[in-house]
Formats: structure tokens, sequence, C-alpha cells
């Protein structure tokens, strides 16, 4: 007699209920986004009224297999915003970036402090943003 086991219908509801709250989440971010006008390329404003893309609606694969910099353009360019260093940090972390370091806070301060001067990344006031929002040459 073959044994049949008993089918989780909570645990199949909870992870579909969970995953429908990060589409709807997107579907909402991208509905704002639609309704702006293209932005100046430069400038802080312009920045700043971009719409916000929470963290939730990262996919938790959005960083996979890029290196740190890569990583965090990418989130940078996704949030729309300037953004403090926990923040990326947690994100990354959140959006699947693999990391061996014990204090991968500090990992990521330390980067962005390597390429701050040559790179794509600038530090404004206490947060970090793309060099392009603010008129700088890459």
């Amino acid at each position: 007699m073959q044994k049949t086991t008993k089918f989780d219908y909570n645990l199949l509801i909870a992870d579909l209920e969970a995953k429908k709250k990060v589409i709807e989440d997107m579907i909402s971010n991208f509905k704002m986004i639609q309704n702006i006008s293209e932005l100046p390329s430069s400038g802080l404003s312009s920045v700043s009224s971009a719409p916000v893309i929470s963290a939730e609606s990262i996919p938790n694969d959005a960083f996979f297999g890029l290196d740190i910099i890569k990583a965090i353009k990418k989130y940078l360019t996704i949030v729309k915003r300037p953004a403090p260093l926990k923040d990326i940090a947690d994100a990354l972390l959140k959006g699947g970036f693999t990391s061996r370091s014990s204090n991968f806070y500090k990992t990521t301060h330390t980067m962005l402090y390597r390429q701050k001067d040559a790179g794509d990344i600038v530090k404004v006031n206490k947060e970090w943003g793309l060099k392009e929002w603010y008129g700088l040459k890459k």
C-alpha cells in the first residue's frame, strides 16, 4: 500500500500571498513611474522627485552573480534616489548578493570609498548616489 503525504495548503497559500504582495508593490511602483514626466538628467531635485521603490520590491536574486560595485549601481538605479550605506548593504544581501564577509556593512563601505573618485558612485552628504544624477562625468 502506497503512503500518501498530506499537502500543506497553508504553506502554499502563505508563499503565494507573500509573492502577491511583492508583485502588487512592483505594479504600484511602475504605475508611479509611468505617471512621472521625463526627469532632467542632472540635479538633486530630479533624483529626490523620483518614486521610491521599496526594498521589498527587489527580487531575491536581483544582485546574484554581480560584483559589489555593479550590484550597488544596479540597486541605486532601481531605487532612483541616493541611499545610506546601511540601506545599500541590507538591500544587496536581501537581493541575493553573496559574500563571505563577516561584516558585509564594512566591506560595502570599503568598496565604495575605494571607487568613489574614479567610479560612477558618489557620496552626497551621508548617502550614496550615481554621478550621472548630479551632472558629473563618469
